[in-house]
């Protein structure tokens, strides 16, 4: 019988803000944790920022 005792979790959060109609934010972030690696760094991290703005249309003119 072959048993597997490696351990692996993912966790994440996001959060959402809609500003206003042309402004908004958004935060992920997301854990991993490994524990069959060998070395001590076993959690590894990521986080992404996003920001979008959406300008009010309007004709530009380049000289």
């Amino acid at each position: 019988m072959i048993e597997n005792i490696a351990t692996q979790n993912t966790s994440f959060f996001d959060l959402s803000f809609v500003l206003s109609s042309r402004f908004n934010m958004q935060l992920q972030s997301e854990r991993y944790y490994f524990n069959n690696l060998e070395n001590d760094n076993d959690t590894y991290y990521f986080m992404d920022f996003e920001i979008n703005y959406k300008p009010k249309i309007r004709i530009l003119i380049f000289l």
